[in-house]
């Protein structure tokens, strides 16, 4: 495929938040975040003990709480593992946050990242070829019982038999997005989701894992987007029809203090064709403390930049 595929969708903005106490300062921050206009809310499902002092709630109760506290934003997890729940669990879950928050829901789906979460909760650590794996059952599992099938003696990673939900309100589901920057991953959003996620050409966090520059990283992304462009090619997709999502990952909060490097973040992302971006709140990312210049920065972006950059045509 010798170009990119710009997306004719208009530009979407949300903010992930890293779910810390107290719970008050924390809902705080997520309304304060609707009412600023962004489009989506995201929390990260981790376990406490992976990132203490940053995750001390856990996601999909928090998220069944955002459902009434919030009535505008699409609201999700960036990302649920694949580690920790059963699909016909997280499929109930799902369809009793989607009913609450009004057909609000996206599903952030992942292959898990830190071992150390699995043993938590008392799993093993699969190999990466068996996560993927896991991942493409769970997507159909999850597929198929929102869309009211009734899943019977299935056998698999998630033995289940007689799984049945209530449908959830978004019809024929809620959207999956996939978060995917290997190439297996990539061909399972490109076949099965509805929207990719991508860290926008930033490695992981690991040991002697560091950030990349900016035009290192939209390089990176750039390949992967190929990548994903192949493989709806060779799905017989469209790929304008799937949603690409950038959880600006690694990247700075001084970011929100200047309007013209933001606009240039946003700019060369949207040449691939990214139509979401996803940002954090704001925090000092040595200390995790809450900084009000940061925070006073991203209300100022809000107010002032992403109105207009909203109204943008499309990329052709």
């Amino acid at each position: 495929m010798s170009s990119l595929n710009p997306s004719d969708r208009p530009l979407r903005f949300g903010l992930l938040y890293l779910q810390s106490a107290p719970w008050a300062d924390l809902l705080g921050r997520i309304r304060r975040g609707e009412e600023m206009g962004f489009d989506s809310l995201w929390v990260g499902d981790h376990m406490t003990g992976q990132y203490p002092g940053l995750i001390s709630f856990e996601a999909w109760t928090l998220l069944a709480t955002m459902a009434v506290t919030t009535s505008r934003a699409r609201i999700g997890a960036l990302v649920t593992p694949i580690t920790f729940r059963h699909p016909a669990l997280l499929a109930m879950s799902a369809t009793t946050v989607d009913h609450a928050s009004g057909g609000r829901l996206e599903i952030g789906l992942g292959i898990g990242g830190a071992p150390v979460g699995n043993s938590i909760v008392g799993g093993a650590d699969p190999s990466g070829a068996e996560r993927v794996a896991r991942l493409e059952e769970q997507v159909d599992l999850l597929d198929r019982l929102l869309r009211g099938e009734t899943v019977r003696d299935h056998t698999g990673f998630y033995p289940t038999s007689g799984a049945v939900i209530e449908p959830p309100v978004q019809r024929p589901r809620p959207p999956i997005v996939i978060a995917a920057d290997g190439p297996r991953l990539i061909d399972l959003a490109a076949r099965r989701a509805d929207g990719w996620n991508t860290l926008g050409g930033q490695p992981m966090r690991g040991t002697n894992a560091g950030g990349v520059s900016l035009d290192d990283a939209v390089m990176a992304t750039r390949r992967r987007v190929v990548l994903l462009e192949e493989a709806c090619e060779r799905a017989g997709r469209d790929p304008r029809t799937l949603r690409r999502i950038l959880l600006a990952y690694r990247v700075d909060p001084e970011l929100f203090l200047s309007t013209d490097a933001f606009n240039d973040y946003v700019g060369r992302y949207r040449e691939l064709g990214i139509d979401e971006f996803v940002f954090y709140w704001p925090f000092d990312q040595q200390t995790f403390a809450r900084v009000s210049a940061y925070e006073d920065g991203l209300e100022r972006i809000a107010a002032t930049v992403l109105p207009s950059m909203r109204r943008t045509p499309a990329l052709h």
